[in-house]
C-alpha cells in the first residue's frame, strides 16, 4: 500500500488532463549521495514534456530528506516500502500515463539528448515498439570510464530479426534498461515477477514480437560500475538462472530446430562457465552461501562438466577443488576468448535497487 503519512511524498496527480509525452520510473535504495545529482540530471533533458516518478524502495539514508529539496513539478516522489525488484517497476507502472516509458537508474547519468533522440525515432516510426542507444561503463564512482559500448545495429530492425540474431543466440544483452517503449505494446503487463531482476531481459525478447528494434549508435548514458547495492552483486548464478529462464520461452521463435539448438548450446556453455567461476570463488574466499543458486544453474542449465565440477566439490578437500576448478575456469576463459563470448555485463533492472 502507498504511504501517505509524510509531507514528503508527493504521489502522481489524477489521471485528468493530457498525460506527459513520457513517463521515466526511477526506483531508489540507500542512494542519497547521488540521487540529487542522477534527478538534476535527468530534469535537465533538452525534452520536457515527461514526468519523473522516484520510487523509495525503503531507503533509510536520507532520500526523503533529499527529495525535499527538489521542487519541480515534473517530479513525483512515492515510498511503497520496500518491494524490491521488479515488483518496485510495477508499482511504478500503475502509476504512470506517457505515450513512452522509460526506467532509469538511480546512480547512472544521462545524455542532455537523450530522451529527444528517443522520443524523435519513435515519433518518426510507429512500427518501431523500442530504442535503446551505447553506454560508457564506468567505475563505481562514476569517474574513469572503463569502456565504451556502441553496436553498429542498423537504425532500426525488424524485430523478430532482432530477437533470432541478436537475443537468442547469446547470454549476454546488448539491450540497457535504459530503454524508450511504446507503452501501447505493454497492455496491463510490465514486468514478469518470475524472473526477478532479469525481468528486463525477458521484455526486450517479449517485445520483439510485437514490433520493430531502434537503434542510436551514440553513447548516451553514462553507466556506473556495480556496487553491493546491486541486487545481483557477487550473485552471476542466479542472475543467468533467471536470464535463461527468462529467454526459454521464445526459442520457439527460432528460424528452425537447428538454430535453437546452437542457442541452447551457448546457453550450456555459459552456465557451465559461471558454475565453474562461482564455486571457485565460493571456495577461494570460504564462503559457501551461494552454493544451493549454483546447483540449481547447474541442474537446470549445465552441461556435463558443470555437474562433474558440482559433485566434485561435494567430496574433494579444499585446496584440490580450488586447484581444479580455477584450472576449469580459466579453460573455458581461454576457449571463450577464441569463440562467441558469453561474459556478464549488468545492465539489468537490478542494477537499481537491492
Amino acid at each position: 500500500m502507498i504511504a501517505s503519512s509524510s509531507s514528503v511524498e508527493r504521489p502522481p496527480a489524477p489521471a485528468t488532463g493530457a498525460a506527459p509525452r513520457v513517463s521515466i520510473i526511477m526506483p531508489t535504495y540507500q542512494r542519497a549521495t547521488v540521487l540529487t545529482e542522477v534527478v538534476h540530471d535527468v530534469l535537465a533533458q533538452d525534452f520536457s514534456d515527461f514526468e519523473l516518478l522516484v520510487l523509495n524502495d525503503g531507503s533509510i539514508d536520507g532520500t526523503d530528506a533529499a527529495m525535499r529539496k527538489i521542487t519541480d513539478p515534473r517530479l513525483r516522489y512515492m515510498r511503497p516500502g520496500r518491494l524490491g525488484i521488479p515488483a518496485i517497476l510495477n508499482e511504478g507502472f500503475r502509476h504512470v500515463r506517457g505515450e513512452y516509458l522509460i526506467i532509469m537508474h538511480d546512480h547512472d547519468g544521462y545524455a542532455r539528448d537523450m530522451l529527444s533522440s528517443f522520443v524523435r525515432v519513435l515519433d518518426k516510426n510507429p512500427n518501431v515498439g523500442f530504442v535503446f542507444s551505447g553506454l560508457v561503463l564506468c567505475d563505481s564512482e562514476g569517474k574513469a570510464e572503463v569502456r565504451r559500448d556502441v553496436h553498429n545495429f542498423p537504425p532500426i530492425t525488424p524485430g523478430l530479426r532482432f530477437l533470432r540474431e541478436q537475443y537468442l543466440p547469446r547470454v549476454d544483452s546488448c539491450t540497457s534498461v535504459w530503454t524508450l517503449i511504446r507503452r501501447s505494446l505493454l497492455g496491463d503487463h510490465f514486468l514478469d515477477p518470475a524472473v526477478g531482476g532479469a525481468a528486463d531481459v525477458e521484455l526486450w525478447h517479449r517485445l520483439c514480437t510485437l514490433g520493430d528494434v531502434a537503434y542510436v549508435n551514440r553513447p548516451l548514458v553514462r553507466m556506473r560500475g556495480r556496487d553491493p547495492k546491486s541486487q545481483f552483486f557477487l550473485s552471476e548464478a542466479e542472475l543467468l538462472c533467471r536470464i535463461l529462464r527468462g529467454k526459454q520461452k521464445y526459442l520457439r521463435y527460432a528460424v528452425d530446430d537447428q538454430a535453437r539448438q546452437k542457442a541452447l548450446h551457448v546457453w550450456r556453455r555459459a552456465a557451465d562457465r559461471a558454475v565453474f567461476s562461482n564455486l571457485y570463488k565460493c571456495f577461494r574466499a570460504r564462503n559457501h552461501a551461494a552454493r544451493p543458486m549454483i546447483g540449481v544453474l547447474a541442474g537446470e542449465w549445465g552441461g556435463i562438466r558443470a555437474r562433474f565440477a558440482l559433485g566434485m566439490a561435494e567430496t574433494l578437500p579444499r585446496w584440490v577443488n580450488v586447484c581444479m576448478l580455477g584450472a576449469l575456469r580459466y579453460a573455458h576463459q581461454v576457449r571463450l576468448k577464441f569463440t562467441s563470448p558469453t561474459k556478464l555485463v549488468d545492465t539489468s533492472v537490478a542494477q537499481t535497487t537491492s
